[in-house]
């Protein structure tokens, strides 16, 4: 009967020893495969996150504070997010486990902010003018943000990504860059149409002049014939010179465009010649009014009296030459 409880005994042990045998090699398989996977895993991490901090480093390396900085990051910018895009397709293929899952979502998240952010600058940059660009530096802003957050809270043995300080510093930049252009843009509208109605004011000016001027010699025939009509010539001289001075207070009260002076000066200078000559020919006619008062005089002596006022007139249509050229010259280059 104790033989039959050894030997029952023995069997039992030696059963027992094979099935601890067999379980410490599954196990051993297991976890050795599970440690090899997770090995696996964080190598193929590793590399990911080596490559995209390398990408990253490379942009933050083209930021300086040139005016090439724009241009650089325009014709950078697009190959490197092709680059990111692989590594995206690459963590695509990873299959993550339940221990890195969280950690693995994070970088996936940061990735594509990453790259959503670089896509946004390129937009920007090329499109300055966008008339959402607010809209679209909210964008770049979020997204780097978001970025930032994700890659942040992603995290794995011996892997961390570090974006560098120069990329706040090509954000920052880039959206200097675009209100620079626009407050640019604006200004240069702003004074396009501060030329625009100091072309209006001056053509104003200009055609009420085309309208006042005149040659008054060839009005003195009918006083000459009827001494009773130099006081309507007088009158019309007064009247006259009243208007040459409205026109002066009209161009006094102009606004010059900087490189607009040459022709304000110029119309200047012919205004003020025509007033000069109506006053020569005005002090003239008061003169020939009391020659002729009590007796006749030869029209020839009459018309020396002129000289000064027709050299006047000789200076006005000087005046107005040059004037005209460049009066032509700035409403070409309006329309």
């Amino acid at each position: 009967m104790q033989i039959k409880s050894k030997s029952k005994l023995l069997k039992f042990s030696i059963l027992l020893g094979i099935l601890t045998i067999i379980m410490l090699v599954f196990f051993s398989t297991y976890y050795f495969s599970i440690n090899n996977s997770f090995k696996n895993y964080e190598n193929n991490i590793n590399s990911v996150v080596s490559s995209i901090n390398k990408i990253n480093d490379n942009i933050g390396s083209l930021y300086s504070t040139s005016e090439d900085t724009t241009k650089i990051l325009l014709d950078s910018l697009p190959s490197k997010v092709n680059l990111l895009n692989n590594i995206k397709h690459k963590l695509n293929t990873i299959n993550p486990s339940a221990k890195y899952k969280k950690s693995y979502e994070y970088l996936y998240k940061g990735l594509d902010n990453n790259i959503l952010t670089y896509n946004h600058l390129i937009n920007l940059l090329k499109e300055p003018l966008n008339k959402d660009y607010e809209k679209n530096i909210n964008k770049l802003n979020d997204s780097f943000d978001s970025c930032q957050k994700y890659y942040t809270l992603f995290s794995t043995k011996n892997s961390a990504i570090l974006l560098p300080n120069n990329l706040k510093n090509i954000i920052i930049h880039s959206t200097n860059y675009v209100y620079d252009y626009m407050r640019k843009e604006r200004d240069k509208e702003i004074s396009k149409n501060q030329i625009i109605e100091f072309y209006n004011k001056i053509d104003e000016v200009y055609s009420q002049f085309n309208s006042l001027k005149t040659d008054y010699l060839v009005q003195l025939k009918n006083p000459r014939e009827d001494h009773k009509l130099y006081d309507s010539l007088d009158s019309k001289l007064d009247k006259d010179l009243e208007k040459a001075k409205n026109l002066k207070k009209m161009l006094y009260e102009i606004s010059i465009p900087e490189d607009k002076m040459n022709i304000y000066n110029s119309l200047k200078n012919l205004l003020y010649s025509y007033d000069n000559y109506i006053q020569s020919f005005k002090y003239t006619v008061s003169i020939e009014k009391i020659k002729t008062s009590n007796k006749a005089v030869k029209v020839e002596e009459l018309d020396a009296l002129y000289i000064d006022a027709n050299n006047k007139l000789s200076e006005v249509d000087m005046y107005y030459d040059s004037f005209v050229k460049l009066y032509n010259e700035f409403k070409k280059s309006i329309y």
